[in-house]
């Protein structure tokens, strides 16, 4: 007869534990430090993308502001520019009138003329943006040097109208004289349209008019003068008339 062992476990199944690998914690660590390095240097990444992105927008805005303030004060430089200019203008006519009026000695006119487009200039090149103020007053200053001969032309006229005053104070006075010195009188006042009225603005055929006008004129007043003088007396009218036929300086 069989014999069963002592000891042994008579229809029970033992169970045997499974054997197992040994698990290295360290690698798993090291697994996430990974992950996490990799994902800390993608979040890296991405935040210096947007730092360039915001310091790009940064950049061309303040680019954009910069051109902004050239434009609006190159605007505010052409405007203060174009009122000077006007200005400077104004004044020009101002001492053309006063020049003509005698207000302003002619004389003066020049140095009256600088002294006062300095002073407009000081008065406002202040309101013009720095960066333009070197170009707006050497504008206005070329502008006020070429204007000088303005005035010259100025004080040119206001000497052909004294000169004019003085030929036409010479022809009344001669006027008058022909009635008594006819001879001298002529010769004075054609002497003196001949040599002034050139500098008076009068044309050569001005000139020659303004002679024949007064040889005629005083020819014939001096005619009217003889006949009202002698009116009263035939024989003495009657050789003012020959006179008066004879006389190549009256315009039958």
């Amino acid at each position: 007869m069989a014999r069963i062992a002592a000891g042994m476990d008579f229809g029970q199944a033992v169970v045997q534990q499974a054997r197992t690998q040994p698990v290295d914690p360290g690698a798993g660590v090291a697994a996430v430090a990974n992950s996490l390095e990799r994902v800390g240097a993608q979040q890296a990444a991405e935040g210096q993308q947007i730092q360039r992105q915001e310091a790009a927008l940064a950049a061309q805005a303040a680019r954009e502001a910069q051109q902004a303030r050239e434009q609006a004060d190159r605007g505010a430089a052409i405007a203060r520019a174009t009122a000077m200019r006007d200005t400077v203008g104004d004044e020009l006519d101002r001492i053309g009138q006063e020049v003509q009026d005698g207000r302003l000695p002619k004389t003066d006119a020049t140095k009256v003329w600088q002294e006062r487009t300095t002073k407009i200039l000081a008065d406002n090149i202040e309101g013009v943006p720095e960066a333009h103020r070197g170009a707006v007053q050497a504008d206005i200053q070329a502008l006020t040097g070429r204007l000088t001969s303005k005035v010259g032309d100025i004080v040119r006229k206001r000497d052909q109208s004294d000169t004019l005053s003085a030929i036409t104070q010479v022809q009344e006075y001669t006027q008058r004289l022909a009635v008594s010195e006819p001879d001298k009188a002529r010769q004075l006042w054609l002497a003196t349209v001949e040599q002034l009225g050139p500098f008076a603005g009068l044309q050569p055929d001005q000139i020659a008019k303004a002679k024949q006008g007064w040889v005629e004129g005083t020819a014939y007043t001096r005619a009217f003068t003889a006949v009202n003088a002698a009116k009263s007396d035939n024989k003495a009218l009657a050789a003012v008339e020959r006179g008066i036929n004879e006389n190549a300086d009256l315009d039958p």
